[in-house]
């Protein structure tokens, strides 16, 4: 499991705004896989 968000939440699911976790979402779609981290939004806006 990996770990790259800036400002984590208490449960520790990532923000999905800040710079890491924008990096982490482009990276993961283009290599065509799915990110398995957990966002604090539940994923709804991200691409999966």
């Amino acid at each position: 499991r990996t770990h790259s968000c800036y400002d984590p939440d208490a449960a520790g699911r990532a923000c999905g705004a800040c710079d890491a976790c924008l990096l982490r979402l482009k990276g993961f779609a283009e290599a065509g896989c799915p990110d398995p981290a957990v966002y604090q939004d539940g994923g709804r806006n991200h691409a999966s």
